[in-house]
């Protein structure tokens, strides 16, 4: 992990994520939602979630690679971890990021 990009808070590591999203585009809103409630009940305070919309800022999407929209990178790993579509599985979405979901 690149501790560079890594903001601690109490020693816990926080979850650098992008969205990027196509407007008001049906699976950008979709993932938007999705991305949005699994990080207020799995992440709690541990992200920081920017959402990027590609059709007012392309020059983002173009810098990280971003062809397709709705696209969610983990930044805060070494490489970025990339994921392409409405995001609308947790459970999957979690494991892909390599994030272990929280037991209460």
């Amino acid at each position: 992990m690149d501790k560079k990009d890594n903001i601690k808070r109490d020693g816990t590591d926080i979850y650098q994520l992008k969205l990027f999203v196509a407007g008001d585009d049906r699976n950008s809103r979709l993932a938007r939602k999705s991305i949005e409630q699994l990080c207020e009940t799995k992440l709690q305070d541990k992200y920081h979630l920017e959402i990027i919309d590609v059709l007012q800022d392309f020059k983002s999407a173009l810098k990280h690679n971003v062809l397709v929209a709705p696209t969610l990178i983990l930044t805060s790993t070494q490489p970025p971890t990339t994921i392409i579509g409405s995001l609308n599985d947790s459970g999957e979405v979690l494991k892909a990021l390599g994030i272990k979901e929280e037991t209460s």
